[in-house]
């Protein structure tokens, strides 16, 4: 994936980015009903610079 636009209010930084995700298909009678997908957005606006864990425990810090 290429980062040509802002996500999440981050600018676009023209990097590829790798996105981990994680699929769960439901089967039932030879067909797909449900498919679940998780995406890892933590992971990806860590490659932009942008540590959100650090910002949640910042703001959790702050609010002590």
């Amino acid at each position: 994936m290429l980062n040509q636009w802002p996500l999440f209010q981050v600018p676009a930084t023209r990097k590829r980015l790798f996105m981990r995700d994680c699929d769960w298909w439901r089967c039932k009678n030879g067909n797909i009903p449900e498919i679940w997908c998780m995406l890892d957005i933590p992971h990806v606006l860590l490659q932009l610079g942008y540590d959100l864990f650090a910002e949640v425990r910042q703001t959790a810090s702050d609010q002590r």
